[in-house]
C-alpha cells in the first residue's frame, strides 16, 4: 500500500441527543469537550494525523456545526471540512466522500470513522489501520473492525467472524465477516460474549473507494446515480447546486443496513486498540474516572449514600443523597435526571421539545 493514497473520512454531523442537555443542534457533541481537555473532533484529527497527514482528513458535516471545527481543527484544510445540505444517514455521507476522494485520487483507500470514538492505544490503532489499508489496497475487500466484548453489551450491534482469509504471521489475521447482527437482548448478549467469533460491530470501514462505490451501485443503484450526477458537477459551477438539489433526495438509510449486511465482500479485522462508542451519558460513565462510591463526577459534589452514579455541573455544588444508577447533567438553562439503565431514551426528550415548540432547547 501507498501511504499517500490512504485517506481519513470523520463524520461528524450528527446530532449527538443522547448527550442533551449539553449537545444542542448548534453545538453537537462532536465539539464538545466530552473526555479530557479535547473536544472530540479534536481527539479523532489528532490521532489520525500521526499516520495519515491533515490534507488526506475529510470531515463530513452540517452547516450548523461547519466553522466550529474549522475553529477547533484549523489543520485541516477548510475545502475539506464539507457541509452536507441535509441529514440523510451514512450511507449518503460515506457515498458522497467517496466520489469526493474519487476525484482528487481515484486510487483513494478510504477510512471511514465517526467523531465519537474513545480508542486508548493509538499505536496499535495505527497499526490495525495500516493492516486493513494493505487488505483493502490488494484484495479490494471492505474491511471492518471488529471490537472483542469485555462484558455482555446491549447496546451495540455484533458482527459474526468466519474463516481466516490472511494472516500477517504476528497474530494478527483478517477473518471473512459471516453475518451482521442487530443489537441483542441480554441473553444474546451474553451467548455472544461466551462465543469466539462474535465481536462487537465498531463502525469502523476501510476501503477502495472504487470497492465502495461499487457496493452502493449493487445494492443501492438510486443512491449511487444520485452520487454520481453530483460527482460528473464537483468543480464545476453546478457543484454547490447540484449538490443542494440531489443530496436532499437521497434515501436516508445508514451504510450497515443498506450495504455492509448484504455485502459479501466485508472481512473483519479484531481490533485490539481499546475502542468504546462514546454515544450517551451512560457509556460516558464507563470512562470517566469514578470515586470509591463508583461515582463519576465532574463538579463539586456533596454525596450521602449515593453509588454508581455520574453527575455533570461544573457550575454548582452539587448535593446527592440516597442515589443509586443515576445521571445527573445540569447546563446554564436545562437539567437532566434519569437513571442510568435508561440513558438511551434521553434521546426522547428532543422529541418532546420539538412537540411541546421548545426550539430554545433544541
Amino acid at each position: 500500500m501507498n501511504a499517500e493514497h490512504l485517506y481519513a473520512v470523520v463524520m461528524a454531523g450528527g446530532r449527538g441527543s443522547r448527550f442533551w442537555p449539553r449537545s444542542r443542534k448548534k453545538c453537537s457533541k462532536q465539539t464538545l469537550n466530552i473526555i479530557g481537555n479535547n473536544t472530540m473532533i479534536q481527539d479523532s484529527v489528532y490521532r489520525l494525523s500521526d499516520i495519515i497527514g491533515p490534507d488526506r482528513i475529510f470531515i463530513m458535516t452540517n452547516s450548523l456545526l461547519r466553522d466550529q471545527i474549522l475553529e477547533q481543527v484549523p489543520e485541516v484544510p477548510p475545502a475539506q471540512v464539507i457541509a452536507e445540505p441535509a441529514s440523510r444517514n451514512t450511507a449518503p455521507c460515506i457515498g458522497l466522500a467517496a466520489v469526493i476522494l474519487r476525484r482528487r485520487d481515484p486510487d483513494a483507500i478510504m477510512a471511514a470513522f465517526a467523531a465519537d470514538h474513545l480508542i486508548k492505544d493509538v499505536g496499535r490503532f495505527h497499526r490495525d489501520l495500516v493492516m486493513a489499508a494493505s487488505f483493502a489496497t490488494d484484495r479490494k475487500e471492505i474491511v471492518t473492525f471488529g471490537v472483542p466484548t469485555e462484558r455482555p453489551e446491549t447496546g451495540f450491534g455484533y458482527l459474526q467472524a468466519g474463516e481466516v482469509v490472511a494472516d500477517s504471521g504476528n497474530g494478527d489475521v483478517v477473518r471473512k465477516v459471516r453475518r451482521f447482527v442487530e443489537k441483542p437482548d441480554v441473553e444474546r448478549a451474553e451467548m455472544f460474549h461466551k462465543d469466539p467469533d462474535y465481536y462487537i460491530n465498531s463502525g469502523m470501514f476501510v476501503w477502495h473507494v472504487s470497492t465502495i462505490l461499487e457496493e452502493i451501485e449493487h445494492y443501492l443503484p438510486d443512491m449511487a446515480a444520485g452520487l454520481y450526477e453530483i460527482e460528473k458537477n464537483l468543480g464545476t459551477p453546478l457543484e454547490f447546486k447540484s449538490l443542494g438539489e440531489v443530496f436532499p433526495d437521497l434515501e436516508p438509510v445508514s451504510i450497515d443496513y443498506g450495504v455492509m449486511e448484504k455485502s459479501e465482500r466485508v472481512v473483519m479485522v479484531a481490533a485490539g486498540f481499546g475502542w468504546n462508542d462514546i454515544g450517551s451519558w451512560g457509556s460516558l460513565y464507563d470512562v470517566w474516572p469514578k470515586d470509591k462510591q463508583g461515582n463519576a463526577c465532574i463538579c463539586r459534589k456533596l454525596t450521602i449514600d449515593t453509588n454508581n452514579s455520574l453527575v455533570y455541573s461544573p457550575g454548582k455544588l452539587v448535593a446527592v443523597i440516597g442515589m443509586h444508577d443515576v445521571i445527573i447533567v445540569e447546563t446554564e438553562d436545562a437539567l437532566l435526571v434519569c437513571h442510568k439503565d435508561r440513558a438511551q431514551d434521553v434521546s426522547k426528550v428532543i422529541d418532546l421539545c420539538r412537540k411541546n415548540r421548545m426550539e430554545e432547547y433544541l
